[in-house]
């Protein structure tokens, strides 16, 4: 017995509604990720009380190994690719190494696991079919370029990075401590009452809480430029 209209235009209906869901998915997790942000006003790495969840803003700097970003080779401690088909998104890849965060109050040193990463996404990167990034990249995200009708399938990719020395915001659960490198801030802000200690802190995520990094203006816009 052969399958009711009703039945194939409800299958139709699950199967576009999960289309667009697919498609929507990195800008949704990006605007889910920038309201929970901004909905935490940001504090000093000085005045963090330890075990809060608070947001700091800073510049970032190198603590370990950097990562190499897919497309463009930059160095950064995170970085986003996203592969387009037309307005369907096929594969998405976001990857993140520990880094500090300066803030010219004190450091925070930064576990980004698991991690909830906004970046701000530029234009698509065009490389050429045959450039190996481009191939290495596809292969590893298992994006199939070959059509059911035996042409090839036309795919954009996408690439944000964080960069040592850019500014960034990361909203997490911290530790404050005393800086055991006894590195002084940046730049004192507090003035002749400041502490001579620098302060320190370790911010690290949980699956209930995970850590929430972006570079995108609406949570630094009250970083120095």
């Amino acid at each position: 017995m052969g399958a009711s209209p009703l039945f194939g235009l409800l299958a139709l209906g699950v199967a576009g509604l999960a289309a667009a869901a697919s498609s929507l998915y990195p800008r949704w997790v990006t605007r889910r990720v920038l309201k929970r942000m901004r909905s935490c006003a940001r504090i000093d790495i000085s005045a963090y009380p330890s075990g809060a969840i608070r947001r700091v803003v800073g510049v970032v700097h190198a603590r370990g190994e950097l990562l190499e970003a897919p497309l463009t080779g930059r160095r950064c401690v995170a970085y986003e690719v996203v592969v387009w088909d037309g307005s369907l998104r096929c594969a998405d890849e976001r990857k993140a190494v520990p880094f500090v965060l300066d803030d010219r109050t004190g450091r925070a040193v930064v576990y980004p696991e698991p991690l909830a990463l906004a970046l701000a996404l530029p234009m698509a990167v065009e490389l050429a079919e045959s450039d190996p990034r481009r191939r290495l990249l596809l292969e590893r995200l298992a994006v199939d370029l070959n059509k059911r009708d035996g042409t090839t399938r036309e795919v954009r990719c996408v690439e944000a990075a964080l960069e040592p020395g850019w500014w960034a915001a990361v909203l997490g659960r911290g530790v404050a401590s005393v800086d055991p490198s006894g590195a002084p801030p940046t730049e004192h802000i507090g003035g002749f009452r400041a502490p001579a200690e620098a302060s320190m802190v370790t911010i690290a995520g949980s699956v209930r809480v995970p850590v929430c990094v972006s570079d995108d203006a609406s949570v630094l816009s009250d970083a120095p430029r």
